[in-house]
């Protein structure tokens, strides 16, 4: 099932969103075939693909209407396809995002099975489905979003071939009527952009009360989430984590959540070994959080 939650005419709706067909859409090719010819180009290609990652995601979250002008420029961003390129990035920034899926993989397995569904955000490449199907994971229990209609279109055929993926941003699919009562065990927000605003935004629509409303909340949840040092504010990347991180604490505990444990500082309790957290610029956190007695009690 592909969901469809696309911009539309700025003044049709506050969230600048609908439900649309994109049958007969002229999609744009995955960006595999235009390979960096160096370690220079690969870095340029990467922050300019930041760049214009950082100004969707603020397009796609403001709360009122878009002007006319900013929803053209949103609709002409997305046209131009998926900022994330995997050929981007050096061999060992590939292994180390390999290490993250692996580890997000292990969390679910460990606090849901492969019988519970998760949610993430993937690119065309499909990393982290793969490394969920190696975990056993059915096909069913992945739910991926993402805003440009060429990764969804990706994800959605084979070799992926996934069922429920999102063309939208991680916190419209949460709150959609199709995803909001799906109790999910696990969380990768890699985002790969150095922005706290658009990550808080995904967490607290996962802890958000309607989801607990409907009992779409599992005894234990890992969330995982990704910064990069990338962030035109000024605010540093230890700075920005916190507030990710204390915005986790406020949502999750506003619906019977305990405060966050961070796996890193034992890894060996969920079965991991001592693991990297930075890489390159890009550092990834992962935290779970289990529900206070009182709360499941309910």
């Amino acid at each position: 099932m592909l969901l469809l939650l696309l911009p539309r005419a700025p003044q049709a709706s506050p969230r600048n969103r609908c439900l649309v067909s994109t049958a007969g859409e002229n999609l744009p090719s995955p960006r595999s075939d235009r390979l960096p010819s160096s370690r220079g180009e690969r870095r340029r290609q990467r922050l300019a693909a930041e760049g214009r990652h950082r100004r969707v995601s603020w397009l796609l979250g403001q709360q009122g209407d878009l002007a006319p002008t900013e929803h053209a420029e949103l609709t002409g961003l997305l046209r131009r396809g998926d900022t994330y390129d995997a050929s981007s990035y050096s061999a060992s920034h590939a292994a180390f995002k390999a290490e993250q899926n692996a580890v997000f993989a292990s969390l679910a397995s460990s606090l849901g099975g492969a019988a519970s569904p998760v949610v993430y955000l993937d690119g065309p490449d499909g990393g982290s489905t793969s490394a969920l199907r190696a975990a056993g994971f059915a096909t069913d229990q992945l739910h991926v979003a993402n805003p440009h209609a060429s990764t969804c279109a990706a994800l959605s055929a084979p070799p992926h071939s996934l069922e429920h993926v999102a063309h939208a941003s991680a916190e419209e699919a949460l709150a959609s009527e199709q995803w909001r009562s799906r109790a999910f065990c696990a969380a990768y927000f890699d985002g790969c952009g150095g922005q706290a605003e658009p990550l808080i935004a995904m967490i607290r629509a996962l802890f958000h009360e309607r989801r607990a409303a409907a009992a779409a909340l599992a005894p234990a949840v890992a969330v995982g989430f990704t910064l990069t040092r990338a962030e035109p504010g000024g605010a540093s990347l230890g700075d920005r984590e916190v507030a990710v991180l204390r915005a986790l604490t406020a949502a999750a505990g506003a619906v019977g959540y305990s405060s966050p444990s961070h796996v890193a500082d034992d890894p060996g309790r969920w079965g991991l070994r001592p693991m990297g957290k930075e890489h390159e610029g890009t550092t990834t956190v992962w935290t779970v959080v289990g529900r206070r007695p009182e709360a499941q009690a309910r």
